[in-house]
C-alpha cells in the first residue's frame, strides 16, 4: 500500500505530470484571481523551460553524481569481498524476447558488474524484485541475462525488494549469512547516494562503484544547452525524483 501510495504522488509531483498540473490550476485561478493565476500558469511554463534546458538538468543530475568512477588501482586493490549490482527496471512482454527483460538501466548496471566480477573475481548478488507482481523478480532476469549474455555467474539473487531501502535490507540479510560485509555497489552514478545511505543503515561497508555519468560533458558550455531538449527534462526527472527519494528516505526510515 505504502509503496503505490509513493508511487501515485511521485507521479502527480514530478515533471511533466506536475508542471502540467500546476498550469491547470493556475488556469482555474484565472477566473477568481486573475494576478495568481497568471502567475501560476508563469511559474509552470518557466519551470518546464528550466527543466527541459540542458544547463539546469545537468546541474541538477551533477548535483547527485558526486562518487567518482572506481580507479585501476581501486579496483585490483579492492576490500571488498562481494559485488552487488541493483536492479534499476524492466520491460514487461517484449515481443522480440517473447518476454519480460531488464530496462536499458538495469543493463547499463549490469554490464558494468559483469566487468567487475571479471577483473575482481568476487561473488555476485543481484537485487530486485517484482513491483506489479510479476511472475517473474527483476533479480531473475538479471541474473538470467548475466549467465546466457555476459557468461558470468551470480552467486545471489534476491528477489523480495520493491525499492532501493528494500534492496539493502534484503540484501544485508545475504551478505551477512554469507560473512559478506564490504561491498562493490553497483548502480547509476545519479542513484548512488541514495544507494550508499540506505546500504549503510543495515552495516555494510560500502564501496561505491557507480556507472553511466549523465552529466559527464566535453567541450564546455554550448548555445544547445539553454534550449529545451527532450533529453534534458529525463535528467530533471530522474535527478528530482532521486531527491524527493532521499528526503523520503530521511523522514520514513533514517
Amino acid at each position: 500500500m505504502e509503496f503505490n501510495a509513493v508511487k501515485l504522488l511521485q507521479a502527480l509531483i514530478l515533471p511533466p505530470a506536475g508542471l502540467f498540473i500546476l498550469a491547470i490550476i493556475g488556469f482555474a485561478l484565472l477566473r477568481y484571481k486573475a494576478r495568481w493565476g497568471l502567475a501560476v500558469v508563469a511559474t509552470a511554463l518557466a519551470l518546464f523551460y528550466l527543466l527541459s534546458m540542458p544547463l539546469v538538468s545537468g546541474g541538477l543530475i551533477g548535483s547527485l553524481e558526486n562518487y567518482p568512477p572506481l580507479s585501476e588501482a581501486q579496483i585490483k586493490n579492492t576490500q571488498a569481498d562481494a559485488i552487488v549490482v541493483l536492479a534499476g527496471g524492466r520491460l514487461s512482454d517484449q515481443p522480440e524476447f517473447g518476454a519480460d527483460t531488464v530496462s536499458a538501466i538495469s543493463l547499463q548496471r549490469l554490464r558494468y558488474g559483469a566487468w567487475l566480477k571479471r577483473r575482481t573475481s568476487l561473488p555476485l548478488y543481484v537485487s530486485g524484485g517484482s513491483t506489479k507482481h510479476e511472475p517473474r523478480a527483476e533479480a531473475e532476469l538479471m541474473q538470467e541475462v548475466l549467465q546466457k549474455e555476459f557468461n558470468v555467474v551470480v552467486d545471489e539473487v534476491e528477489k523480495q525488494s520493491k525499492t532501493t531501502y528494500e534492496n539493502a535490507k534484503f540484501t544485508a540479510g545475504l551478505l551477512t549469512q554469507n560473512n559478506h560485509h564490504s561491498i562493490l555497489l553497483v548502480s547509476s552514478a545519479f542513484h548512488m547516494p541514495r544507494a550508499v545511505e540506505a546500504f549503510q543503515q543495515f552495516g555494510i561497508n560500502v564501496i561505491a562503484a557507480p556507472t553511466v555519468f549523465m552529466s559527464n560533458k566535453q567541450g564546455g558550455i554550448q548555445l544547445t544547452d539553454f534550449f529545451p531538449q527532450a533529453y534534458a527534462m529525463h535528467e530533471s526527472y530522474y535527478a528530482l525524483h532521486e531527491l524527493m527519494g532521499r528526503l523520503w528516505y530521511r523522514l520514513r526510515y533514517y
